[in-house]
């Protein structure tokens, strides 16, 4: 049984879907908070001994560190089994969706959000041209989800916890109410479940076991195992690193 360990801060998207997709799969982890509003990742320390490219988050799967999110959902959906595709036509409409994501959706997004919400005094300008192409990109996605219940069909994938990443964050944050906007996108089926956040309650809540999102057979089934992976990296970074929306942004301003 493969040991993890996710190297992660709690406002990453990005660590998010890779602590998604373990507690899908009824994987275990660590979690190895970082101070990236420390810009612990810029320093050479860092970069030599946990990535080189200066990244969050990394896993370290029996203590081999890999990084890049993309190929490590990819690993593993492989090594577990789960959430990949199955015909040759899943396996390349997965691989279509996950790089659309990653250079597009998520890509604008993860800026986007981090600009409007965690930095002070972002750039109109900047921020208007970002709204603009990822509103043209969500009305793809929107699209796309009007006829299939998944990014690759009828099943749930890799490709799915890619893209919803960033957009199950408040909408504060991200600047838009998906309901009303894009509902394809935000089925009832595909909603996160609602529930007022307790660093406390998650805390007490760690050990509790993943839901088979099989069972379920869509999104639905995501809304136990997400509680967990929030806990692991909202709530648990909120009681041990006093991590938050308002801290990030005091600590990215000075």
């Amino acid at each position: 049984m493969p040991s993890y360990r996710l190297h992660y801060f709690p406002e990453s998207g990005n660590s998010y879907k890779l602590a998604l997709m373990l507690t899908l799969c009824g994987e275990k982890f660590e979690p190895v908070w970082t101070d990236f509003s420390g810009s612990v990742t810029r320093t050479p320390e860092w970069r030599r001994t946990v990535n080189e490219m200066g990244e969050i988050p990394v896993l370290e799967v029996d203590g081999v560190k890999l990084t890049q999110t993309a190929p490590i959902l990819l690993k593993l959906a492989e090594q577990c089994g789960r959430f990949g595709g199955d015909t040759a036509e899943e396996k390349f409409e997965l691989l279509r969706w996950l790089f659309w994501d990653n250079h597009k959706l998520t890509g604008y997004m993860a800026t986007y959000r981090f600009m409007r919400t965690f930095i002070p005094n972002g750039d109109p300008h900047v921020l208007k041209h970002f709204r603009h192409r990822i509103d043209d990109f969500l009305g793809i996605l929107e699209q796309h989800l009007s006829r299939n219940e998944f990014a690759i069909g009828a099943k749930p994938s890799v490709a799915d916890f890619s893209m919803m990443a960033h957009l199950h964050y408040p909408s504060d944050e991200h600047g838009y109410d998906f309901a009303a906007s894009h509902p394809a996108i935000l089925l009832p089926e595909r909603q996160p479940a609602e529930r007022e956040q307790n660093p406390a309650d998650d805390h007490d809540h760690r050990d509790r076991p993943g839901a088979d999102a099989d069972a379920a057979g869509n999104l639905f089934g995501f809304f136990i195992p997400r509680d967990l992976a929030i806990a692991l990296l909202v709530g648990v970074a909120g009681i041990r690193h006093g991590s938050s929306k308002i801290g990030y942004r005091r600590a990215s301003a000075s």
